[in-house]
């Protein structure tokens, strides 16, 4: 049977791959610190640990016998702008915990680290590929950048077995902090959508289903050293969105607009996953339009 060690596991995507990991016959370890993380996510049958990825001597332990270590855990961007100090901790130091642990091991696993799509910040261009250049436009960013070219430099060191994904604006049933259950439940709740700025940016939602499946085919040792974008290539703007929220729960699209965050500075996003298309096999199956009709995802809202 093979195995697999989770850090996250108790987050929005780390709970829905431990959930297909296991499906799939896999033996599954997990570490969460549950600073977010919710226990219920949780399978009874993940094997796991309460603790800190940047925990060394653990994290080493838990690596050991593993195939895959699939590194989720992270500061959102939210928390990174509150708490800078203990968010570059745990986004940097936790995956370099990570990478290390796999090293030590007589038989490194292969490392998933997931990224970000954010590591682009305002791209130049629409959709964004793979090759577009880095850019640090807050502390979340910086660290996921931090953390993609150690592992890159420990891959070509000390072969590292490394491959890196970048999601884009992940959301489904189960997630706390995305627009799109957010808006879910303040019109179930008879409320109006909460916009900051004018509802103008574009982002690229990607059901959190797709992503999954495509974090897991990204898990073999061919693929080393590559990076693969997870999105759709569509950009729908927040008011779009708002609109769609609103015609799937059957009410108003009423909206409230509110001044934008600092950290929030990109105004349009959609991504170029052709990388993934051709490497991998991958493409997102399920639609914005699609998943806002099903009731799982609708009823992800009374969690918020």
């Amino acid at each position: 049977m093979k195995r697999a060690l989770v850090t996250g596991c108790a987050g929005f995507i780390g709970s829905h791959l431990c959930r297909a990991l296991l499906a799939d016959g896999w033996e599954v370890r997990g570490i969460d610190d549950f600073s977010v993380g919710v226990a219920g996510r949780v399978s009874s049958d993940v094997e796991m640990v309460i603790g800190d990825v940047c925990d060394a001597p653990l994290m080493r332990s838990l690596a050991a016998g593993c195939d895959v270590v699939y590194h989720l855990a992270v500061r959102n961007i939210m928390i990174s702008a509150d708490d800078v100090e203990d968010s570059w901790r745990v986004n940097t130091l936790g995956p370099g915990s990570v990478y290390h642990a796999a090293l030590a091991q007589a038989h490194p696993p292969l490392v998933v680290f997931t990224s970000s799509v954010s590591v682009y910040g305002q791209a130049d261009v629409i959709p964004t590929p793979e090759s577009a250049p880095y850019k640090a436009g807050n502390p979340y960013t910086a660290a996921k950048i931090a953390a993609e070219l150690y592992g890159l430099s420990l891959l070509r060191l000390r072969d590292l077995p490394l491959v890196i994904v970048r999601p884009s604006n992940v959301y489904g049933p189960g997630h706390r902090e995305g627009p799109v259950n957010r808006f879910l439940a303040r019109y179930a709740a008879g409320q109006p959508a909460i916009i900051e700025g004018n509802g103008q940016a574009t982002r690229d939602y990607t059901y959190v289903a797709d992503v999954v499946r495509g974090i897991r085919s990204t898990a073999s040792r061919e693929y080393v050293g590559q990076i693969f974008n997870l999105g759709t290539g569509k950009e729908v703007s927040l008011l779009s969105l708002a609109g769609l929220c609103a015609d799937a729960v059957g009410c108003t699209a009423a909206v409230t607009f509110v001044p934008q965050r600092a950290y929030e500075t990109v105004a349009r996003r959609a991504m170029d996953a052709t990388r993934a298309r051709i490497a991998l096999g991958w493409k997102p199956l399920v639609s914005l339009e699609d998943s806002l009709r099903q009731s799982t995802c609708i009823s992800a809202a009374d969690v918020l």
